[in-house]
């Protein structure tokens, strides 16, 4: 029964990861069952249990949503939630720690491969912590440990910084809209995001969405700066009230407890 729960509750993990982390379980199990300190022996095989515990649940999280928001969406969420953690780095400085992420799950999420997870994400978290830990004390404090699974978590889990005041982000124009698939469209809403940094990710994933929806029906109409302007204009009208007010619900949310928040 425990089995069969544990696999569900982690059915995105890749399943060797899966396997391994059951494996240690049973091994857990069965040694300590039998031990004349079973306390003892569970408090002790639970820290060695610590890095696939904490692969199944990352794997489990990041395979999740790599299913649903695919390669290309990913690449932004996972810009997003790192200019939201460190809205001083530059968008050349994210960007390819993104995309190396969105690639590592890429290669991961569906193989068969035993290591390829730990490995590719233990690589990951390498490139993070060289790149971003002299910019932000945060991250440097996440990788000091010798663990790189619990450094890894540890980045995951930091919570957004305050923006910092910045000017308004330039909106692409539609030339550069519809050309370099996308490229100026992903780095205004990185803009975005490091400017509202409260801002939850299923909201900035919406943005996306509706962005790429614009792209796919303008960019191929017959006169595309005329679709593009209509379908901006609608867009653009309500989206920075919005945002702002986003923004300030969601960083009370974050900064007070639920009760003080129902006051407000």
């Amino acid at each position: 029964r425990f089995l069969h729960d544990y696999a569900s509750s982690y059915s995105q993990a890749p399943l060797p990861v899966l396997l391994g982390s059951t494996k240690t379980f049973l091994s857990m199990v069965s040694t300590c069952c039998i031990s004349p300190a079973p306390t003892v022996c569970f408090l002790k095989e639970k820290l060695e249990r610590k890095t696939i515990s904490l692969l199944t649940l990352i794997s489990n999280r990041v395979c999740s949503l790599f299913t649903v928001y695919g390669k290309d969406k990913v690449t932004f969420s996972y810009l997003a939630s790192l200019a939201q953690k460190m809205p001083a780095a530059s968008f050349e400085e994210l960007f390819p720690l993104a995309e190396d992420a969105a690639e590592a799950f890429s290669q991961c999420c569906d193989s068969v491969d035993e290591d390829c997870m730990q490995k590719k994400l233990s690589e990951h978290t390498a490139k993070a912590c060289g790149a971003l830990s002299a910019r932000d004390g945060r991250v440097a404090d996440c990788c000091k440990g010798k663990n790189l699974m619990q450094n890894y978590f540890c980045i995951l889990a930091l919570p957004p910084a305050p923006a910092p005041k910045l000017p308004e982000p330039q909106k692409p124009t539609n030339e550069q809209l519809c050309g370099e698939e996308g490229a100026h469209q992903v780095v205004y809403l990185f803009e975005l995001a490091r400017r509202h940094t409260s801002v939850p990710d299923a909201f900035l994933g919406k943005l996306y969405d509706a962005s790429e929806k614009v792209r796919g029906e303008c960019c191929s109409a017959k006169d595309a700066s005329a679709c593009l302007d209509n379908k901006l204009e609608q867009m653009g009208g309500e989206l920075p009230r919005f945002l702002e007010k986003a923004n300030q619900l969601c960083g009370q949310y974050n900064k007070l407890d639920f009760l003080d928040f129902k006051k407000r």
